[in-house]
């Protein structure tokens, strides 16, 4: 919709304005909305505005269908980027483990041998263990980006279905008041 006056703040950069949501984009791009003014009292335009509305909130429904399929996509995506990476990292952890066993029994044999081995096991814990901790920081990254567009669009979409509940709200009052002046009549 349109913002409100205390919505507008002139000193702020227009580079840095985030864009509208694609789902609004798609119900201004098929039919404007008329805001919450107020309709003639001959009731043809309550008709337009409700028709208006729903034209909007279908095309906005259309884009958050292919939003939410796309999330779907990548979320599963990213279940199996992290199933192969728990894989590896317990294949790593298993390693380095069984490194460092072989290194206590070693010392007592052949000490040159247990150090290696130990310095090996703690090679093998630290690479698995950093591995790990970037792997999750730029998976969280993705996934934060991820569900703040997902987010955006939801509540963008939100905006459209309450802008068709308004307008049938203000057209069903419409109706009451004809149909009441109709009937005193």
């Amino acid at each position: 919709g349109v913002p409100d006056s205390w919505e507008h703040w002139p000193d702020f950069p227009a580079e840095r304005a985030a864009p509208l949501p694609a789902t609004l984009q798609a119900a201004d791009a098929v039919a404007p909305w008329s805001g919450s003014q107020e309709a003639s009292p001959k009731g043809q335009e309550y008709t337009a505005r409700v028709t208006g509305a729903m034209s909007r909130l279908v095309a906005a429904a259309e884009v958050l269908l292919a939003v939410r399929r796309r999330s779907l996509r990548t979320l599963e995506e990213l279940d199996n980027q992290l199933t192969k990476q728990w894989f590896r990292v317990n294949s790593g952890n298993t390693v380095a483990a069984g490194l460092a066993v072989a290194s206590f029994g070693s010392l007592f044999v052949a000490p040159p041998v247990g150090l290696a081995l130990g310095a090996t096991s703690a090679a093998a814990g630290v690479s698995s263990t950093t591995g790990d901790a970037v792997a999750d920081a730029d998976k969280g990254r993705n996934l934060s980006k991820l569900m703040e567009v997902d987010v955006t669009e939801q509540l963008a979409f939100e905006t459209v279905e309450s802008e068709l509940r308004f307008a049938l709200a203000k057209a069903a009052a419409r109706q009451r008041i004809s149909c009441g002046s109709r009937a005193a009549g």
